[in-house]
């Protein structure tokens, strides 16, 4: 999921929209409940005043590049405690 608690399938121009100043990657657990999961990890990141959606978005893969890195091997060798969301924060973005 990017954007921390923004949950949905653009988040980007709504974290944009919305001038949010941090933003982030989280890796969670599938559940049937969309974007629900537990969270096996997050790695968060600022969003610069004059950001774009080209540069959130370079942003992003960066920082899924490192969340994956640091969290697939203690997953792989079962040392990851999962988290549970707080539904209460999460924002859903509206469909485009």
């Amino acid at each position: 999921m990017i954007g921390m608690g923004r949950r949905g399938r653009a988040p980007i121009p709504f974290i944009l929209l919305a001038g949010e100043a941090e933003t982030g990657v989280t890796l969670h657990e599938m559940v049937d409940e969309f974007d629900a999961g537990d969270v096996a990890g997050q790695v968060r990141f600022p969003v610069a005043p004059r950001e774009t959606a080209t540069t959130l978005y370079s942003k992003s893969l960066a920082a899924t590049r490192v969340l994956m890195r640091k969290v697939v091997p203690l997953l792989l060798q079962d040392r990851v405690t999962l988290a549970p969301q707080d539904p209460t924060k999460a924002t859903v973005t509206p469909a485009l």
